[in-house]
């Protein structure tokens, strides 16, 4: 399983830390000019030592959330420029269209329907125009677009709805999904590899929805609230965080150790403190992935297996 650290912030300082933190994947999107400088730099050749796997974003959320429109042709063009370019594996994500807005009434089925369609429509201008992407299967969208990705290609994203609704509601459609997926013959299993449909999980990079789902690749922005306070640390099987109104004081965790005042794990004076515990929620995403890598080969799934056949 991969799990993408999602965000920006100056590129060769993000490149060192992901070096340091041992954090290879990380997602970035079109819709913002930063991120697409670092999704240029962690692509260059300047870089390719590092062993970056990129996954970039169409934008669509970002331009939902702010009632914005992307440029689907300039999207277009970004792509293949940087897939031109790129020494590093890159992946894109289709220019989906989800229904309705953040702060509007829940979409109507015929709202839904025609949100899922022109996203359809768009991923097929991108395959017209040489372009593989991955399409968005979206909570409320009718069921017969899942048909079609899993029937066109090998790798589709799947995104609960965002707004409106409960965490059990969120389950019981990613439950539905992946029932009908394995109805297709293609859910990733032991003995099943080589059909597996590739899954991409999107803002669902919770511990619990990573280890019952068998993904191919999740996203998360966690790391980046390890400048707002908070120190992040990976315990062996969740990611756990600290604030910095407790670093004063000794700490229990679950396990019954002592973290004893974390300013012990500070760097010297003269480096910065901010980019120093992005840095360590980073490596706790990456020690994360690890283990979820580790879970699924478990339990009998190996994506090696599926891209070697």
């Amino acid at each position: 399983m991969l799990l993408y650290c999602a965000g920006n912030m100056n590129p060769q300082v993000l490149a060192g830390m992901a070096e340091r933190a041992n954090a290879k994947n990380w997602l970035e999107t079109y819709a913002h000019k930063a991120s697409q400088n670092c999704a240029k730099y962690f692509a260059s050749l300047e870089c390719v030592h590092l062993g970056f796997q990129l996954f970039i974003d169409s934008g669509a959320f970002t331009a939902w959330k702010d009632g914005k429109a992307i440029d689907h042709d300039g999207y277009i063009r970004y792509a293949k420029d940087l897939r031109e370019v790129a020494y590093c594996p890159v992946v894109f994500a289709s220019l989906d269209v989800i229904a309705g807005s953040l702060e509007g009434d829940n979409p109507t089925p015929n709202e839904f329907r025609a949100a899922a369609t022109k996203g359809w429509q768009n991923y097929l201008k991108e395959k017209a125009a040489g372009l593989k992407t991955i399409p968005t299967f979206h909570q409320g969208d009718p069921w017969d677009f899942l048909d079609l990705m899993a029937n066109d290609t090998d790798y589709i994203g799947l995104s609960p709805r965002k707004v409106n609704t409960t965490t059990p509601e969120k389950a019981e459609w990613l439950n539905e999904v992946f029932h009908r997926i394995d109805l297709m013959g293609k859910l990733p299993k032991p003995g099943n590899m080589q059909n597996a449909l590739k899954t991409h999980g999107l803002g669902v990079a919770s511990p619990v929805l990573m280890e019952y789902y068998p993904w191919y690749s999740v996203d998360s922005t966690r790391w980046l609230q390890g400048g707002n306070g908070y120190y992040f640390y990976f315990d062996g099987s969740r990611i756990q965080l600290i604030h910095s109104s407790k670093w004063k004081r000794h700490v229990e965790n679950k396990s019954g150790e002592t973290i004893s005042a974390i300013r012990h794990y500070k760097p010297p004076l003269q480096a910065n403190l901010v980019y120093y515990y992005h840095e360590q929620a980073i490596r706790a995403d990456a020690e994360c992935n690890a283990y979820m890598t580790e879970h699924w080969l478990e339990r009998g799934v190996d994506w090696n297996i599926a891209e070697n056949s």
